[in-house]
């Protein structure tokens, strides 16, 4: 068994089919691809084979792996000490960044992922006039349980 196949006989005893994201999955390879690390435009494998990384973690690491200024930013950021759930400077000069670049996309508003990202923006909406109407009510219901369950409401 190579440390690869190692590896993954492992991790499907800790996570659903092996994976921690279901798109990490290669069925061409029978396993998940094992990346060790990242360099600028390459990702190293377990036995340290070099690849061009074509994938760019899914846009996470557009500028590449190991880049300096990533680096110099996330160090700095540590320095501050690991901040969750408060609201920080960087925050508001983020967003007023985002702003100045996208002015459409004021104001700007974060969330984590999934369900809470797809139904944030209709929140709003739940509040409208147009809402109240009944065939907009019913739309925006199956929308909601559309989003959160997998049995629409009646």
């Amino acid at each position: 068994m190579t440390s690869a196949e190692t590896l993954y006989a492992d991790a499907q005893r800790y996570f659903p089919g092996g994976v921690t994201a279901t798109a990490r999955a290669n069925p061409a390879i029978g396993r998940p691809f094992y990346v060790a690390r990242g360099d600028g435009p390459y990702v190293y494998d377990l036995a340290g084979r070099e690849y061009v990384d074509l994938c760019v973690s899914h846009g996470a690491s557009l500028l590449g792996h190991n880049h300096p200024r990533i680096r110099a930013a996330v160090a700095r950021a540590l320095d501050l000490g690991v901040i969750c759930a408060y609201e920080t400077a960087q925050h508001v000069e983020l967003a007023r960044l985002i702003a100045e670049l996208v002015p459409c996309a004021a104001p700007i508003s974060s969330t984590t992922a999934g369900r809470r990202r797809s139904t944030r923006p209709a929140h709003p909406m739940r509040r409208s006039p147009i809402a109240s109407r009944p065939a907009s009510r019913r739309a925006w219901m199956i929308w909601w349980w559309w989003c959160h369950s997998t049995t629409p409401p009646r």
